[in-house]
C-alpha cells in the first residue's frame, strides 16, 4: 500500500511519471474505442490527437513536456451502455458512464458519474456510491474503465429487480405554502467542493434543484460552491444525492434554518460566473471580488468569511 502511495505523489511531481500516465490512458481509451466503437464520444475539448502526438513526438525527458502537458492534462469522454433486457424487461437500460481522467490516472481514481434513465433518482444515487466503493477496492496503477464496464451490466440488473423505488416527494415553488412538506420547514445549506469542472455534473446540479423545487447556484471552478435553499427535506435530498457523485472533496460548510419561503435569498438555482482566470489544463477559479459582490447582493455576504477564512472585498473595476 505504501508503495502506491508513494507512487502517486511521485506521478504527481515527476514530468517523466506524468508522461507514462497520459500514455496509459490513451492506451485505454483506444481499447476502449476498439471494443465499444459507436458507444463512446470524446469530450472535444480533451484534445485526444494533439495529446497523442505530443506523447508520440517529445522526449519524456524533455524540459518542454510539462509546459506541453499542463494544456492538455485531462481527457473526459461518456461511455454509452445499452443492456439488453432479461426475459420479461419491458425494453433495453440505457447507461451513460461519464469519465473525467485526472493528470495522474491509473495512480488516481478517474471522477466517474453514472446516469441511466430507467432508474429513479434514488436508485442512480445507490448505484454511484456503490461505483465509489468498486473502485476504491481496485489496485491503483490498474486501468479500470473496461473492468467498470463489465461490472456495472450485473449491478444495474440488480438495482432494476430490487424494489427501492421510493422517490422523494417534489414539490412546485408556488405550492409551497400549501405543501405539507412545508411544515418541516425551510433550510440553505452552503456546500463546499474542491473544484467543480465536469459539464455533466453541473447540469444534473440544475435539473435536480428544478425536480425539487429549489433555488440556489452553483458556482463552478476550483474551489467549487454551491447554495441550495427551500423545503428543508427537499435540500436534504438533493444533498444526500449530490455528495454521492465522484468529488475530491464535498462538505456542506454550513446549514441555516428560516420559516417560510418569503426568507429564499434567491429566485431560481442558476449556474454564476465570475469572470473566470484559467491555469493549467482544464483549471480555473472566479474572480473572488466579484463573488463577494454576488453575495452581497443577496444578502449573504458574510458568508465569505466562512468559506475562506478572510473578509470580503469587491472587485474594483
Amino acid at each position: 500500500m505504501n508503495m502506491m502511495d508513494d507512487c502517486s505523489e511521485e506521478c504527481e511531481t515527476n514530468t517523466k511519471s506524468i508522461f507514462e500516465c497520459l500514455n496509459q490512458q490513451i492506451l485505454e481509451v483506444e481499447l476502449l474505442q476498439s471494443i465499444y466503437a459507436d458507444s463512446i464520444c470524446i469530450d472535444k475539448d480533451s484534445n485526444i490527437e494533439f495529446l497523442k502526438n505530443l506523447l508520440l513526438e517529445t522526449d519524456s525527458d524533455s524540459d518542454d513536456v510539462a509546459s506541453g502537458l499542463a494544456s492538455t492534462c485531462r481527457i473526459e469522454f461518456t461511455l454509452t451502455l445499452t443492456h439488453n433486457p432479461s426475459v420479461g424487461s419491458q425494453s433495453p437500460v440505457r447507461v451513460e458512464l461519464h469519465c473525467s481522467l485526472p493528470q495522474t490516472y491509473p495512480y488516481q481514481l478517474p471522477d466517474i458519474y453514472v446516469k441511466a434513465d430507467s432508474l429513479c433518482r434514488k436508485k442512480q444515487s445507490i448505484l454511484n456510491k456503490d461505483i465509489m466503493e468498486y473502485l476504491s477496492n481496485l489496485p491503483r496503477g490498474d486501468l479500470v474503465i473496461s473492468q467498470l464496464a463489465q461490472w456495472l451490466s450485473d449491478r444495474i440488473y440488480n438495482l432494476l429487480d430490487s424494489d427501492t423505488d421510493t422517490q422523494v416527494e417534489i414539490t412546485d415553488n408556488s405550492d409551497r405554502g400549501e405543501s405539507k412538506l412545508s411544515k418541516i420547514g425551510f433550510r440553505r445549506l452552503w456546500l463546499y467542493s474542491h473544484h467543480i469542472y465536469s459539464k455533466t455534473k453541473r447540469k444534473d446540479m440544475l435539473d435536480l434543484a428544478k425536480d425539487l423545487g429549489l433555488t440556489g447556484f452553483v458556482m463552478p471552478g476550483k474551489p467549487g460552491v454551491v447554495c441550495i435553499e427551500g423545503v428543508a427535506t427537499a435540500t436534504e435530498e438533493f444533498w444526500k444525492i449530490v455528495r454521492c457523485w465522484t468529488w475530491k472533496k464535498i462538505v456542506v460548510k454550513h446549514r441555516e434554518v428560516y420559516d417560510s419561503g418569503d426568507g429564499d435569498l434567491f429566485t431560481g438555482f442558476e449556474e454564476v460566473s465570475f469572470q473566470p482566470r484559467h491555469g493549467g489544463g482544464k483549471e480555473y477559479h472566479m474572480d473572488m471580488g466579484l463573488f463577494y459582490k454576488y453575495l452581497a447582493d443577496h444578502q449573504c455576504g458574510h458568508l465569505f468569511q466562512l468559506y475562506f477564512g478572510v473578509e470580503g472585498k469587491s472587485s474594483t473595476n
